[in-house]
């Protein structure tokens, strides 16, 4: 009997996730501008900072889509040039594209104002 009161209290603290809480998905508090480096070998777009860092968003690919709360990379369409606001969080992944730190977006949106 004991060993069922431990699968029951096993089973309800596993409800519950400790860890690193994840950005918001509406924050979007980086500013960047879209450039096109599709002239380099394996490279697309990229999130140019002001400081001259470059991100290269992470492009998975999915059995079924996902909705945009889970990817709002995937929907987004990038144009080159374009000022935009986002969030991400780094990933151990490799591209071909050696032209930035490859990221994972978890918030893209157009910014409403050309930040210089």
């Amino acid at each position: 009997m004991k060993w069922i009161y431990g699968f029951l209290a096993v089973l309800f603290f596993s409800q519950f996730e400790c860890g690193p809480t994840e950005p918001s998905h509406d924050s979007c508090s980086q500013s960047a501008t879209v450039k096109d480096l599709a002239g380099l070998d394996g490279c697309g777009f990229v999130l140019e900072l002001k400081d001259g860092t470059r991100l290269v968003p992470q492009k998975l690919t999915y059995i079924q889509a996902p909705d945009s709360a889970q990817d709002p990379g995937y929907y987004f369409h990038f144009k080159d040039g374009e000022k935009v606001s986002f969030d991400y969080r780094e990933t151990e992944g490799l591209d071909a594209c050696m032209a930035g730190k490859l990221v994972f977006l978890t918030c893209i949106k157009t910014s409403g104002s050309a930040q210089d």
